[in-house]
């Protein structure tokens, strides 16, 4: 589990690809580094999320995310994620981090 993920997606390749990109923001690990033709579908971003979450194991204890479109599923998906986890800030300590999303 990665303490903070602090997602990034302004990238536009040459190609007319855009780039989405997740990066530990206390290890500077990579989680994800994605190419496709958007980055702004909520849906799209969010399954990037989801496969990330599977690949850890569990999720964050804070996501850090602009308030763009491409972000509105994972502000949904981290609070359900975090509501029967065990850690510092699992359940409704949890809330008080929504404002960063």
């Amino acid at each position: 589990m990665e303490p903070l993920m602090g997602i990034e997606g302004r990238l536009r390749c040459t190609t007319g690809n855009q780039l989405c990109s997740v990066i530990c923001s206390f290890s500077r690990r990579i989680m994800w580094l994605e190419v496709a033709t958007t980055n702004n579908d909520p849906y799209v971003v969010a399954g990037y999320f989801i496969n990330t979450v599977k690949s850890l194991g569990g999720s964050p204890l804070v996501v850090r995310a602009d308030c763009g479109t491409e972000n509105v599923n994972i502000a949904f998906i981290q609070p359900f994620l975090k509501s029967s986890g065990t850690d510092r800030l699992a359940g409704e300590k949890f809330s008080i981090w929504l404002f960063y999303i």
